[in-house]
């Protein structure tokens, strides 16, 4: 009975296999929540949404991008000299932020915000969180699909268990920016581990390492840029909403996306690494993989749209029951992103096509739309100075451009002959 249950195909066996790991890590966040937010005030909630936007950003500069050209390589040899490449970017990438933090701090040079002690922590939880994408894009290629589901549990319990142990025993200001520096950290040395990278052995060769730089230069000067204009556009009201209104304002809008973007965005992800495979599998075999596009598509979003209308309906009074009282303004927000939360769950996968089509200018482009739309919310709401407002308008813009990326994804699934 098991066996005919398992799923026939193997692209739906590892997108289960994915799903399945996905959904424990992003349970777990979530069913810890309400404990969490009895811990931490909103305003600590604003803080560590703020670290956070900022690791994130500085996160995809480290890596070049290069952990989305690990899967092209046919050879292993050199898949692994672009992840030797990349991290030996990172680390240079880091030095020369901590020196610009130093000297901001030292020189008082900072115009719109003072450096603080928690600055310091933001280049060392970039480069945990670029390492980290690094080893889930080697285990992507290789198709360890539960190796990559089990260590996204293992961070995801780790930060989790942290963040209430020392909301409990220990709390301190910067105890959940600790906390995920921490679970990091350790998920990054088991996955090392378990990948047997540590008894690989490369030789040397600066020459071959150039020319694969050269070859994969498009990752770091186009789909770089592109996906830090993207996760600012996604980040930045983190940081942007603390200096318009509050910190506390900041705190509300990072649990809404913690309970409702962040399980629609990682399951996306557990589709997507599945998805790269397919897709350019039937691309090379047939100039076209609209077949499976379309499929996944109608599948993520007949997946999302019970929750989505869940969302929308009962969300205020699920935020206070499931939250506590203070946190009712938080389940208004998600009320309004819920058609956002739809409609990056569906694309966002889907546009993975722009990467190997190498349309990296277009996806530029895109972004820079996106971003564009984004600081035009946030400015307009800071004229009217309202918050629902601009939720609103941050809510429209996401919806805007995930429709139009989804169109030129589309687009770009046949070859034209």
């Amino acid at each position: 009975m098991i066996q005919q249950l398992k799923p026939k195909s193997e692209f739906n066996r590892n997108v289960l296999t994915l799903m399945t790991g996905t959904t424990i890590a992003q349970a777990i966040p979530i069913l810890i929540m309400p404990l969490l937010t009895r811990l931490w005030s909103p305003e600590e909630f604003g803080l560590f949404a703020n670290y956070m936007a900022l690791v994130v950003i500085l996160g995809v500069i480290t890596t070049g991008r290069l952990d989305m050209a690990l899967i092209l390589p046919k050879k292993n040899e050199d898949a692994l000299r672009i992840m030797l490449t990349s991290l030996v970017m990172s680390t240079i990438i880091i030095f020369f932020i901590y020196t610009v933090i130093y000297a901001i701090d030292k020189l008082n040079l900072g115009l719109y915000f003072s450096i603080h002690g928690w600055h310091y922590l933001v280049p060392l939880g970039a480069l945990l969180y670029g390492v980290y994408s690094l080893m889930i894009a080697w285990h992507n290629r290789n198709k360890n699909y539960e190796l990559m589901s089990e260590s996204r549990i293992i961070q995801s319990t780790s930060i989790s268990v942290s963040q209430v142990i020392i909301g409990l025993l220990f709390k301190f200001n910067l105890g959940l920016i600790v906390s995920d520096l921490l679970g990091r950290l350790i998920s990054i040395i088991l996955i090392i581990k378990n990948t047997g990278l540590l008894h690989t052995k490369l030789k040397l060769n600066s020459v071959k390492n150039i020319a694969l730089l050269k070859r994969y230069k498009k990752f770091p000067l186009l789909e770089t840029p592109a996906s830090v204009v993207n996760v600012s556009a996604h980040q930045l009201p983190f940081i942007v909403l603390p200096l318009i209104f509050s910190p506390v304002v900041a705190g509300l809008y990072f649990l809404v996306f913690r309970v409702l973007m962040m399980p629609a965005s990682l399951i996306g992800t557990s589709v997507l690494e599945v998805f790269k495979n397919r897709a350019q599998e039937d691309f090379k075999k047939r100039n076209s993989c609209r077949e499976i596009f379309i499929k996944t598509g109608l599948t993520l979003f007949f997946i999302g749209l019970i929750p989505a209308l869940i969302i929308y309906f009962f969300a205020p009074d699920l935020f206070v029951f499931v939250f506590g009282e203070e946190w009712r303004q938080a389940g208004e927000y998600a009320q309004i992103l819920t058609p956002l939360a739809l409609a990056q769950f569906v694309s966002a996968p889907l546009s993975y096509v722009l990467v190997f089509r190498e349309k990296l200018f277009l996806d530029l482009k895109l972004q820079l739309i996106f971003l564009v739309l984004v600081v035009l919310s946030l400015w307009l709401a800071a004229e009217l100075m309202s918050i629902t407002i601009a939720i609103w308008l941050l809510m429209i813009s996401g919806c805007v451009f995930y429709l139009i990326q989804l169109a030129f994804s589309y687009k770009y699934t046949q070859r034209v002959l």
